[in-house]
Order: C-alpha cells, then structure tokens, then sequence
C-alpha cells in the first residue's frame, strides 16, 4: 500500500484510512451492529488501512470504544485520530474530554487530536495552548482541526507556538470540490495532511447517474468498482488521505483496493472535467426546507429558530453568517430538485444538506441574496 510522509513529523499514513462516523451510533450509542463494525474494522487493518479516524461525539463516544477494542493487541501499527466536541474546548473541558477519550480507546496517547468544529465563545489560542501542552506531556502526538474556513485554519496555525498543525478535515469528494480551491492547497504549501471524509459522497460517489456510470465503465479498464476509482483519484495528490466508513467486508475491500491503483494521466484528466460541478446560485425563497430523510437530526425551519439557536449548534448559524459578511465564503449547500409540486405554490428545490450553513447565507443575506448550491442529480 503506497504511503505518504508528511513534512510536520516522521508520521507516515496510508492513502486510505478508517472513518467510523455512524459506527456504534449517530448521538447515541447503537449496539446492535458492534460485532458488524469491529469486523470491518479489523479486516480494514489487516489490508493496510492502518489509520483510523472517529470522535467523542460518534454515538455518544461508543465509536471510540468500539475503536479501542479493534487496535487491541496492536495499537503501535494502528495511527489513532479523535476528536473534541467544540462545547469542549476551554482548557480543563478539553483535558476532561481527551481522559474520556484514552478512556474509551483504551489507550494512553492518541496520534492525532483534533477540534471537531470551531467555537468562537473559546479563544483559538486558549484552545492551541492547551493542546500544545497535551502534547508535551505525551497525551497527543501531532494536532489536527475538522471543518476550519481558510481564516479560522491561518488563526490556529498562528496560535501554536511549539508545533505546527499536522493535518485538516473536510469534506472532499467528486462531488463537492471545494476543497480544492484554497483548502488542499493550503495544506500541500504547509506541509499538512488533508484528510477527506465522507469521500464517496454517502455513496452517491459523483452526485450524478450519468457521470456514475462513465466513472464505472473507466473502472472496469481497472478492474475494480467505481467507488474504488474514485478514492484513487481523489488520493492520486501527495496530501490527501481519504477516510471511507464501511460495514460491509466487500466494501472494506474495495476501499483497500483505491491504493494500489495509479490512474493514467488521461483517466485523471477525464475524471476532473466530468466530476466538475460548479456551484449555482439559487433565491432563498426557491430552496425548502425539509428535515433529513431519517428525520434523526435537529434541524431549523425558520429564520427565528435559527437565530434563537435553541438546539445549541457550534458554531451558530449567527456566527456563520459573521464569517460570510467578514469575506468568508463557505462551502455550498446541496439542494435537488423537488417532484410533484407546482411552482406557484412550493418551491423548486429541497435542501439536502448544509442546514445550518443555509440559515448563515439566510441571515448573511438577510433573505434577499442567492445561496451557492450544489445540485443533487443537476448539471
């Protein structure tokens, strides 16, 4: 399995790593898969995916126990990445949070620690500051932050002064790049690792059925499926580790497959015209918004809940909307086209994705500009 060193350490990880986001539960602990995750776990290890990445909030930490049951007997080979929740991240709540981590880990140090979301109500430095000391005691091993704007990523760097940022987390897959714009290249001229979570898009791969099934009949040339072609291309540059969830033992193997293949440079370059997807800006009042299909998460349906923030999202969608107006331009929101309506009395498209990203644009905008939205099934 082909390796990359980065600059910060003599760290050395795989091009396809472990997410466990929903293993062992979405926000709280579900039991009833745990012999599932643990086989797909271990039979990822035994295929080289030797680093593995979950979180405090994962199943209400149950992702973490089942993650500390998996590296038993061989925590030295396994590179162990979690996360601090962002209402956590004062000084003592941050050392109180990782102690409940090494708890569940079963372990006494984490390779990688990183802050799950920004939360402005904490300085950065505070934040940094406490994290530079875990490492000195040897709690942590390199520092790493999740979902950061290109200005909150500049501000933790600033705010360290021992160690340098190892790595950042984001979003990345064929179907949104926007990543690419200023993230990735952030980390390639920084010496960072960019880690790429949910990099098969929940299994739509490209967000789209055409371009799904050109990216298959290119596959085949590889012989290999086209979710494993998207993982190679995606880990085809010196920064990037992808970070697949899988259950299925077939799907672990496909995963560890992306590795081993090097795409030619006319496939890559015919991936990246076909999976481009710019954004399109649609009017608020042609976007609703409807809950998730499972109807599990919180969500806002108005502008004064979003602004109320009475479910305690970090960071707020107020808070979001001050980075929009201070020059910050976040990620788009999804959107698909909606079925069976009439225009006169619904609007054209459902929100999918990016909620409290939406209700920012909303408040940002004040109702009267256009989102940036990405398109399920469009261009």
């Amino acid at each position: 399995m082909g390796l990359k060193s980065n600059q910060n350490s003599a760290a050395r990880l795989p091009r396809i790593g472990v997410g466990s986001g929903g293993l062992g539960g979405t926000d709280t602990p579900d039991y009833s898969f745990d012999k599932v995750a643990l086989s797909a776990l271990q039979l990822s290890f035994s295929l080289g995916m030797t680093f593995v990445d979950t979180a405090a909030l994962y199943g209400g930490g149950h992702s973490e126990e089942l993650v500390g049951q998996a590296i038993a007997g061989k925590r030295d080979e396994i590179f162990v990445a979690t996360k601090v929740a962002p209402e956590n991240l004062a000084p003592d709540d941050l050392r109180q949070s990782l102690d409940g981590s090494l708890q569940r880990l079963r372990t006494d140090y984490v390779d990688l620690y990183q802050v799950h979301w920004s939360n402005p109500a904490v300085p950065l430095e505070e934040t940094m500051g406490a994290l530079e000391a875990l490492v000195d005691e040897g709690k942590i091993r390199h520092i790493g932050v999740c979902n950061f704007s290109m200005a909150e990523l500049k501000e933790a760097q600033a705010a360290l002064r021992r160690t340098r940022l190892f790595s950042l987390q984001s979003e990345y897959n064929l179907f949104d790049r926007f990543a690419e714009t200023a993230l990735i290249p952030y980390c390639r001229d920084n010496g960072m690792v960019f880690l790429a979570y949910s990099p098969l898009d929940q299994g739509s791969i490209c967000g789209d059925r055409q371009r799904r099934a050109r990216l298959a009949e290119m596959a085949a040339k590889y012989e290999c499926s086209e979710a494993t072609l998207a993982l190679a291309w995606l880990t085809a540059g010196d920064q990037v580790t992808a970070i697949p969830k899988a259950g299925k033992s077939h799907h672990v193997r496909e995963n560890a497959l992306a590795a081993s293949i090097d795409i030619t440079s006319d496939d890559y370059a015919e991936i990246d015209v076909l999976c481009q997807a710019a954004p399109v800006e649609i009017p608020v009042d042609d976007i609703r918004v409807v809950p998730p299909d499972n109807g599990a998460r919180k969500v806002y349906s108005t502008l004064e809940e979003a602004l109320q923030n009475e479910h305690g999202f970090v960071p707020s969608p107020a808070t979001l909307a001050g980075q929009i107006s201070g020059g910050e331009f976040l990620k788009p929101v999804r959107v698909r086209k909606s079925e069976g309506i009439s225009r006169k009395t619904d609007a054209p498209y459902e929100l999918l994705e990016g909620r409290i990203r939406y209700w920012a644009w909303v408040i940002a905008g004040e109702g009267e500009k256009p989102i940036p939205c990405l398109i399920r099934g469009g261009n």
